[in-house]
């Protein structure tokens, strides 16, 4: 965490995907910009997970590959920003929720034939 050590230089890592909710599977892109603030937030190491599995490394305010996403679902993204130099670190951490698209359904029975119905919808 980020001033956890004396030595440690302030970076604080932000990420700020440009969506965080869809309905639907997709298959959606998401892309990512990196937020991080601090003295060395621009000459620090970042790595992105999604749901713990490492997707890419970057130095510096860099932009991550987008990642597509197909499946109805909540996704972690972590951002870890590594000062080597000093050995800080920090993690940003936010979720993308994949909603699935509802499904408006209902029956009509009509109980007497000797009554006009009228739907108006």
């Amino acid at each position: 965490m980020a001033g956890a050590h004396a030595a440690c230089t302030d970076v604080t890592a932000v990420p700020n995907p440009s969506t965080i909710e869809y309905c639907g599977v997709g298959p959606y892109s998401l892309s990512f910009t990196n937020n991080s603030t601090g003295i060395d937030a621009s000459t620090v190491d970042y790595d992105w997970f999604i749901n713990g599995t490492l997707f890419d490394q970057v130095s510096g305010l860099g932009v991550p590959i987008n990642q597509n996403i197909t499946a109805i679902g909540t996704y972690t993204i972590m951002l870890v920003a590594i000062n080597v130099a000093d050995g800080c670190s920090d993690t940003g951490v936010i979720d993308v929720v994949i909603h699935p698209i509802p499904n408006a359904n209902f029956t009509f029975n009509n109980l007497s034939q000797s009554q006009n119905v009228n739907i108006i919808g």
